[in-house]
């Protein structure tokens, strides 16, 4: 992330989520940022820098919960938002060991639920370690760390074998994001399909 400019451009998905991507030329790959609104505030999903104005734009008047990092992979510029803005790095307890210093965190496991349920936390094991997937219930929308990918030219598909720890098990644990209801899903690394999103994932694990 040293270097990388912030991203310019915010766009809009729905009335509740919103995305942002810049090109990283360390990983030669853009990494995607998703944001959330939910009743209380603002969720900001494996971020990078968003420009300031952009910025405000996305708070909209209202304030910044929390930072989720996905995996162990996507720590990206959480820690400096972190303390910026003086919230929570939310990430799964298993990365505990690897989490930046100076930093409030919050450690998730299977099953949590923020803000007395708007955000689920689903743990999806075989991808990279303390890979999780957030569900926004109310919005009909889940955030995807790296267990899925939609960008070309792959387009929309499984994470390749070689980046995961357990490529069966992931397969396994994607299968219960299909029992939650969802229409629209999000990813640290492609496009958002915003309609039909589980029957789209239905049809990739079915495949």
């Amino acid at each position: 992330m040293l270097g990388m400019k912030p991203a310019t451009e915010l766009i809009r998905v729905s009335s509740t989520a919103a995305v942002w991507q810049q090109y990283d030329a360390a990983v030669k790959a853009d990494l995607w940022s998703t944001a959330i609104r939910t009743n209380a505030g603002v969720y900001i999903i494996d971020p990078i820098e968003l420009v300031e104005d952009e910025c405000s734009g996305l708070l909209g008047g209202t304030s910044l919960r929390g930072i989720f990092v996905t995996n162990e992979n996507h720590f990206r510029a959480a820690p400096q938002i972190c303390r910026r803005y003086d919230v929570q790095l939310l990430l799964h307890s298993r990365l505990a060991d690897v989490a930046p210093e100076n930093v409030r965190m919050l450690g998730l496991r299977e099953g949590e639920q923020i803000e007395n349920g708007a955000v689920e936390v689903m743990e999806i094991g075989g991808a990279p370690r303390g890979e999780i997937a957030l569900l926004h219930r109310a919005a009909g929308e889940i955030v995807i760390g790296d267990a899925l990918i939609n960008f070309a030219p792959h387009g929309f598909t499984l994470l390749p074998d070689k980046y995961c720890t357990n490529p069966r098990e992931m397969r396994r644990a994607l299968r219960k994001l299909l029992d939650v209801p969802f229409q629209r899903m999000f990813f640290a690394h492609g496009m958002p399909i915003t309609e039909n999103a589980d029957v789209r994932l239905r049809q990739l694990l079915d495949g």
